[in-house]
């Protein structure tokens, strides 16, 4: 519950001496039109819950179901990246093959002359 109530806090410039006036605004003077607060309000006057009161719950806090679909993509994700990182070490093993074969064969033809 103490999640659901917001903390609103008001700034604004004193009279005296310049400096910044800090307040709060307690549930009795704010009201809410719409939105997720909208009945707050009333379940806190009426209902005067307890921090231990578990009737009001917070939704998206935990996961209400295993993550069945998380896990599978997460394999296939693992397998596209293990296939797409050994096709690149592959390439750039048979380039540096490539490139060690073509000094070769420039060191003998310079040889030979």
């Amino acid at each position: 519950m103490s999640l659901l109530v917001p903390e609103i806090f008001l700034t604004g410039p004193s009279s005296a001496q310049g400096q910044q006036a800090l307040t709060q605004l307690s549930m009795d003077e704010a009201s809410f039109v719409a939105g997720n607060f909208k009945r707050l309000k009333q379940l806190i006057l009426y209902a005067k819950p307890t921090e231990k009161d578990t009737s009001v719950e917070l939704p998206g806090v935990e996961l209400g179901i295993f993550p069945l679909g998380l896990i599978i993509t997460g394999v296939w994700a693992a397998v596209f990246v293990g296939t797409v990182g050994y096709g690149t070490i592959g390439r750039v093993q048979y380039r540096e093959q490539y490139r060690r074969r073509i000094d070769r064969e420039v060191a003998a033809a310079i040889r030979t002359i």
